[in-house]
């Protein structure tokens, strides 16, 4: 009889380890995106597998039809660049003027500016970075470091972020419409 009541406590412990390794913890909220995306977004085929960000991009969009209208069409035509873009622009305004204006076509030049350095835009801000060190300079607000030696080190050249040169393609499509991609392809 013992020996049963070993075995048995023995097998259910196995059994708890096993299904606690196994299982993935989620937030409710976490739980509470998909569950939502699975009934709001039933036009989005496989959105229980796409990532929680995208799924609460769509969701924040679906209070506006032809946003979602939209969303959608860049979701079936671009996947991976949906996945990569609505993340980081999704909840935006601006973002959400140009997609709801010219529709899935706005993300490839974003995607393009996320992906590839753009030599004007960086000269444009690397001439930035210059002009607002001179105005720090003649001011007598520089903030530079010095180096061990006490002499100064020259300004840090600032790079722009992947997601910095994204908001020049969101602001150039913005102002001057799909005519500057189409013309510079």
């Amino acid at each position: 009889m013992m020996s049963k009541l070993l075995l048995i406590l023995g097998l259910a412990t196995v059994i708890a380890l096993a299904a606690t390794v196994s299982s993935r913890p989620m937030l409710i909220e976490e739980r509470l995106i998909q569950i939502q995306a699975e009934d709001t977004l039933t036009g989005f085929p496989r959105i229980e597998s796409e990532p929680l960000e995208v799924q609460a991009a769509l969701l924040d969009m679906a209070d506006d039809e032809l946003l979602l209208l939209k969303a959608r069409a860049a979701y079936l035509r671009y996947p991976e660049m949906t996945r990569e873009i609505l993340p980081i622009y999704g909840p935006e305004p601006e973002f959400r003027d140009i997609l709801r204006l010219y529709g899935e076509n706005v993300l490839p030049p974003i995607h393009y500016f996320l992906s590839n350095p753009i030599g004007s835009i960086e000269l444009m801000n690397d001439l930035a970075a210059r002009y607002r060190a001179a105005v720090e300079f003649f001011s007598g607000d520089e903030k530079t470091d010095t180096d061990t030696a006490g002499q100064q080190k020259r300004p840090v050249k600032e790079k722009l972020t992947r997601e910095e040169r994204g908001w020049y393609a969101v602001r150039f499509i913005q102002e001057e419409g799909m005519i500057f991609w189409v013309n510079s392809c």
